[in-house]
């Protein structure tokens, strides 16, 4: 009983909190209250805000999932606020930034189908140029992304799952979701030994991929095409089997890389100049990584470090902000808060 009272009083805290972003936004007071701003305070606010998303739907199904009406409302802000800028006008910018100016990048991660055929569209009605970053084995090879298929398959059964004798070892040490476990600990393994547990746990449970939600299907060779011809998106780096930089040796992630660079090259006619971490962290110095990327001739690389890209920021290891999948409101009000 008295857990079903705290709970209701949570859900009203956070109708009332929703409540004020709403008042905030349509009065304009979240809309970065650049009028309000003296000198200072606007050079404070100077740099490139870079946001990541990774799916775009047709329609709000799924309360995680970011649609195509909020993609567009959250444009449409940026618009209004920021310069928004290429992504090849992003790194101009932080070769020779101008202070005071306010500049907004939007990137994609993992390389989806639905960038393609909802979020384009998007963009388009909004003239919002985007970066792409694709990992490009799922793409070449038609099948999921391995995080997808392990968080589908346990999805489908869990019980399933349990009998797969490492998968067991890993749920009995608790703390998280089984399949925030298993995808947590098998990015920590090298991309071979990863794939090998992997395609053991499909074979167990006879998992079908064709059952997997569209959502989660990656882009065809000649979708990549058809992205990357549109002048409003760059493609961008992002390993070939979607590999977390730790989880590598130097021999592994330069071919991870090599792998990616070449087949973005050939099947887009563009190499690609900017990266971003899989997973959007990196435990390897800026310095030791810098070597790595600059031997394909990447030029810049993104995180998922909640910061805003100054004037004087490591290009190595540049920061994003989520899109997120809520109101407008909610996400202007966030935004609102990050110069302060």
């Amino acid at each position: 009983m008295e857990a079903m009272a705290t709970a209701q009083i949570e859900g009203r805290i956070q109708r009332v909190k929703q409540g004020v972003r709403e008042i905030a936004y349509m009065t304009g007071v979240s809309s970065g209250c650049t009028g309000f701003l003296n000198a200072t305070d606007r050079l404070n606010r100077t740099g490139l805000y870079a946001f990541i998303g990774h799916h775009v739907v047709p329609v709000g199904e799924d309360a995680h999932i970011l649609s195509a009406d909020r993609l567009y409302d959250r444009l449409v802000h940026l618009r209004k606020h920021f310069d928004m800028v290429s992504a090849a006008e992003a790194l101009a910018w932080l070769r020779d930034p101008e202070p005071g100016e306010r500049l907004a990048t939007i990137t994609f991660d993992d390389g989806y189908r639905d960038n393609l055929t909802v979020g384009l569209k998007v963009l388009e009605a909004a003239s919002a140029p985007a970066t792409c970053f694709v990992a490009t084995e799922p793409i070449l090879t038609g099948k999921p992304f391995w995080f997808d298929l392990v968080r589908s398959a346990v999805a489908e059964g869990p019980n399933a799952a349990m009998s797969v004798p490492w998968v067991r070892a890993i749920a009995e040490q608790g703390g998280r979701h089984l399949a925030d476990a298993l995808v947590h600990e098998l990015n920590q393994l090298p991309p071979a030994a990863r794939d090998a547990r992997v395609a053991e746990f499909a074979d167990t449970l006879d998992y079908d991929i064709g059952s997997m939600p569209p959502h989660l299907q990656p882009l065809s060779p000649g979708e990549l095409t058809d992205l990357a011809s549109s002048p409003l998106i760059t493609i961008g780096a992002h390993t070939h089997t979607h590999s977390t930089v730790s989880c590598c040796s130097e021999e592994q992630l330069r071919d991870e890389l090599t792998q990616n660079v070449t087949a973005l090259e050939q099947l887009t006619g563009r190499r690609p100049h900017l990266f971003a971490y899989p997973k959007g962290a990196t435990e390897t110095s800026s310095f030791e990584i810098a070597s790595l990327l600059e031997e394909v001739q990447l030029q810049a690389a993104f995180t998922t470090q909640r910061q805003i890209n100054r004037m004087k920021s490591d290009p190595w290891l540049l920061g994003r902000f989520p899109l997120g999948a809520g109101p407008v409101s909610q996400f202007a009000w966030e935004l609102m808060q990050l110069s302060f």
